[in-house]
This record gives C-alpha cells, sequence and structure tokens, in this order.
C-alpha cells in the first residue's frame, strides 16, 4: 500500500512558531540585560576615572603638604637653637 498524504501539520507549526517566539522574546530580554550591563560597566568607568583624578590631586596635596611639614620642622629647629643661643647670651649678661 502507498503511504498517504502528509497529514495535517498546521498544530506542529503553530507550536514551532510559538516556541520560537517564546526563544526571540528570551533573546530580547538578554539582549536588554546585555545592554543594561554594558551601560552600568561604562558608568563605572567614568566613576573610576573620576576617583583617579580625585586621588591624584589627593596624593599630589599630600606630597605638598609633606614638604611643607618638613620646611616648618626644620625652621622649628633652626627658631629652637635661635632660642637657646639668645639665652645662653642672656645668661651670660649675667
Amino acid at each position: 500500500m502507498a503511504p498517504g498524504p502528509v497529514g495535517y501539520t498546521c498544530p506542529e507549526i503553530d507550536r514551532r512558531q510559538d516556541e520560537l517566539s517564546r526563544l526571540a522574546d528570551s533573546l530580547e530580554a538578554a539582549a536588554d540585560d546585555a545592554r543594561s550591563i554594558r551601560d552600568a560597566l561604562e558608568d563605572l568607568r567614568r566613576a573610576n576615572d573620576m576617583l583617579r583624578e580625585w586621588g591624584s590631586a589627593q596624593e599630589e596635596r599630600a606630597d605638598d603638604l609633606e614638604e611643607e611639614l618638613r620646611e616648618a620642622q626644620k625652621e622649628l629647629l633652626e627658631l629652637h637653637a635661635e632660642v637657646d643661643r639668645l639665652n645662653r647670651e642672656i645668661n651670660n649678661c649675667y
């Protein structure tokens, strides 16, 4: 006996189309998530750049302040030595 004609396939085609639609929706959602993550990473990149610039400025400021402190400490030592010298000079007058 010869094989019969192709059976009614519309329900199977409909099921496959529904599966593809759900898959497409899932892929679109995943793509949206990926874009959101990419945008968040770019925001993070900009924030890191700003933080790096701020940190560099603070490091430079700290270096300047450390140099000022060294100079002030040196001047203080010189002033103490001058006070000691003047005290000796006063004591020698008596």
